[in-house]
């Protein structure tokens, strides 16, 4: 697969070339994450513990989306429980006093917290936990579409078949701000087009693997991320 520097050299070579460097690098990094969450390439495991009296937990910014959820309380089977989506519109309508319930969780919901003046990613759970996380349990497990940050000379990730989506969503976003609506246009279709067949792509070599667990074998599990 080619690398990072290799797509932002075609890029500024068969694109735009004025576009600068430091800008291409932010081109780069906002396609390849809009192309990972279109495909769910990049899943991972992603585990938090819990703090009695606290209803939120943190994860890392990485994480771009969040499939699922379980409280597990022991590494003995059977031990999760499926957490529910929600929502704290929904919960504010639903469940008023959802602030207040105490014990295991049964629904999480997205939320944030600030440290300084920094927006960080949580993970709201009602019933707050009662308990607080021991020898990592009990514990939260995500199953997550993880943002990899790729240095100048990484691959993009095994499973993309062409570079071409990441391309054309980086030149859509260059001719927004510098070039003409139409040249916009004419690279939101390409963009389209190609990131459609990429997912067709995925999702036809997926179909071809044994479903053995919630996620492909060799999937990478990101611990305590907290």
């Amino acid at each position: 697969m080619p690398t990072r520097a290799a797509v932002i050299a075609r890029f500024t070579s068969e694109f735009y070339p004025d576009c600068g460097s430091t800008e291409a690098d932010a081109y780069f990094d906002d396609s390849l994450r809009a192309v990972l969450v279109a495909t769910e390439l990049t899943n991972a495991e992603v585990t938090a513990t819990v703090t009695s009296g606290q209803p939120n937990v943190a994860l890392s910014e990485n994480v771009i989306r969040i499939h699922q959820a379980f409280y597990e309380t022991s590494a003995a089977l059977p031990y999760e429980v499926p957490l529910a989506e929600t929502s704290i519109d929904e919960l504010s309508i639903l469940r008023q006093k959802y602030r207040t319930l105490a014990g295991a969780p049964q629904a999480y919901y997205a939320t944030s917290g600030v440290s300084g003046q920094v927006g960080t990613l949580q993970i709201g759970l009602t019933p707050t936990p009662n308990v607080t996380s021991s020898g990592g349990y009990p514990r939260i497990r995500f199953i997550t579409t993880m943002y990899i940050q790729l240095a100048s000379g990484e691959s993009l990730p095994t499973g993309l078949d062409t570079m071409d989506a990441i391309l054309y969503h980086m030149a859509r976003q260059y001719a927004t701000r510098r070039d003409t609506p139409q040249r916009m246009e004419a690279y939101d279709t390409l963009y389209r087009r190609a990131i459609a067949t990429t997912v067709s792509y995925v999702r036809r070599r997926m179909k071809k693997l044994p479903s053995v667990d919630l996620l492909p074998k060799g999937t990478p599990r990101v611990n305590n991320v907290v």
